[in-house]
């Protein structure tokens, strides 16, 4: 949408500087400045404000500060459900297109980075702990719930082809799946095949 010279024109780096000063008390410097990235560290942790290049999007990310390793940072939305689970569904995201919205979108996120992930600012023992193994649930979740889509629609098909056996494989793989939940007539449907088949080898 805009050429790397317009982005200048969207004020982005300025309305980090003004809505994140607050980071000053806490301890953080700014590190580096530009259109699409504004960082900020402390001794211990960085705070990365972000405007996507493609996605419009401002975005604050936050990880501990750990020299010559990879960096490992977390979303102010991960670190809320951990630290403050009652009030993150407050967030929301969107494009920022002009100067008004990049100047909103950048004080809404200041305002929940203060407030939602005062902890990991903190450096709080465990809370980056914490958030990372949330995150890597909340993964397993969603691959588990890929692959019990895929079952269910593997049931449904050998249902309709009357392969017993391919819907007692598949209904047995999707109850071993550990985030997804059966349906009632699932496990219902389960017993039916497995005694049908028991009753004719």
């Amino acid at each position: 949408m805009f050429g790397d010279d317009a982005r200048a024109l969207l004020g982005f780096s300025g309305a980090v500087l003004r809505s994140f000063a607050f980071l000053g008390a806490r301890g953080f410097a700014v590190r580096s400045v530009s259109d699409l990235i504004v960082v900020f560290e402390s001794e211990t942790v960085a705070v990365e404000v972000t405007h996507g290049r493609r996605s419009y999007e401002v975005e604050v990310r936050i990880g501990p500060l750990v020299r010559d390793a990879p960096a490992q940072r977390f979303s102010v939305y991960e670190i809320a459900l951990v630290c403050h689970p009652d009030q993150a569904s407050e967030m929301r995201g969107g494009m920022a297109l002009d100067r008004a919205s990049v100047e909103r979108d950048v004080a809404e996120l200041a305002d929940w980075t203060e407030r939602l992930a005062d902890r990991a600012l903190r450096n709080e023992p465990g809370v980056f702990e914490a958030v990372g193994e949330a995150q890597a649930r909340a993964s397993d979740a969603y691959l588990e719930g890929l692959r019990a889509s895929r079952l269910r629609a593997a049931v449904d098909r050998a249902w309709q082809t009357h392969d017993l056996a391919a819907v007692r494989d598949a209904l047995r793989e999707l109850l071993t799946l550990s985030t997804v939940h059966p349906r009632p007539s699932e496990v219902a449907r389960l017993r039916y095949v497995e005694s049908h088949l028991a009753a004719d080898p």
